[in-house]
């Protein structure tokens, strides 16, 4: 069963990154996909202009934010924009500020924790703990259960992250990424045919890439 599960990882990897899923594949780096994927996927560069409209928002945010130190919202929006551009160390300051003035904002904590699960795999543990409180904040925080589901994956509690994708599917209905990865942890238990029908109600939603996933693993 090794190989199947490192073979589908590789083969959701593949299809996350020409969907550009950038929010959930690094979850499944430095397992069992190779440090050449790995590369691939961290130096990859965005298109010239998106990262114009990147800097240019953390230009109009930086202006806000002079203007008003105390808006929370600028500065998780200004973080998203620094993440975007590769500024990860950037981001979490930004987030951790917006913590500073609002220390109950699931969002920040969410946030937070989806930066702290992409920084090294030794900052997994703290970014399950920020989810723990974003979802404690707001229980019905679709992407906060849905991001401490892929985390519960990488930790290797794939039971655990079917109840949390679970959530997330409820929540967020006919959703391709949380239906995916509810598929993946399905898969790791056993549980093929769950999986299956997950990758199924993906592609009958008109999502061709998924097809391969479903015609290696079925």
């Amino acid at each position: 069963m090794g190989s199947s599960i490192k073979g589908i990882r590789m083969s959701v990897a593949r299809y996350r990154l020409n969907g550009n899923h950038r929010a959930t594949l690094s979850y499944f780096n430095g397992i069992e996909i190779g440090s050449d994927f790995e590369h691939i996927y961290y130096n990859r560069r965005i298109s010239e202009s998106k990262s114009h409209y990147y800097r240019g928002s953390i230009f109009n945010f930086n202006q806000i934010i002079s203007k008003n130190p105390g808006f929370v919202e600028a500065y998780l929006k200004r973080g998203c924009a620094k993440y975007e551009i590769g500024d990860q160390t950037g981001a979490m300051a930004d987030f951790n500020k917006a913590l500073e003035i609002n220390s109950c904002s699931a969002n920040a904590f969410s946030l937070r924790g989806f930066v702290k699960g992409r920084l090294s795999i030794e900052n997994v543990h703290g970014a399950i703990a920020d989810f723990d409180r974003a979802i404690d904040e707001n229980p019905g925080y679709a992407e906060a259960y849905f991001n401490r589901g892929e985390t519960k994956l990488l930790l290797g509690y794939p039971a655990s992250a079917i109840h949390d994708l679970t959530t997330a599917a409820d929540l967020l209905p006919g959703n391709a990424k949380v239906l995916l990865s509810r598929g993946i942890a399905r898969y790791m238990i056993g549980d093929k045919d769950g999986a299956l029908s997950d990758w199924l109600d993906i592609a009958e939603s008109g999502d061709p890439d998924v097809n391969e996933i479903i015609e290696k693993y079925s």
